[in-house]
């Protein structure tokens, strides 16, 4: 999967949006997606999104000194996202931090959806 169609399944996911390719639609206009997972600009209106619905997010980078590289976190310089809500977390590790946010609300979104269910 391509860093644009994740962006497409973030959009979808998160936003609720309808998408077409690379674009998706506002106000009947069809407008380019936002790279949520490689510019961390857009990736912040994702945990912007996350908040807003109630998930308490937290991020840090694994380092040496945190211990979180000895106790099975990733490789030291990736990036630790943790979303949580109603008793479920999810957990993502990653070398980019924008990936990670993205990656940790979908799969935040769909457990959502499972228990639910």
């Amino acid at each position: 999967m391509t860093s644009r169609e994740r962006d497409a399944w973030v959009e979808r996911e998160i936003f609720g949006g309808g998408t077409f390719g690379t674009f998706r639609e506002v106000n009947k206009v069809r407008v380019l997606i936002p790279h949520y997972t490689t510019v961390i600009s857009d990736a912040w209106t994702v945990w912007s999104a996350m908040l807003a619905e109630g998930y308490e997010p937290l991020i840090n980078t694994t380092s040496e000194r945190s211990g979180s590289v000895r106790i099975g976190g990733g490789p030291v310089g990736w990036h630790h996202v943790c979303l949580h809500k109603n008793n479920a977390n999810t957990h993502v590790e990653l070398p980019a931090a924008s990936e990670a946010v993205c990656l940790a609300a979908i799969i935040a979104k769909l457990t959502e959806v499972c228990t639910d269910a």
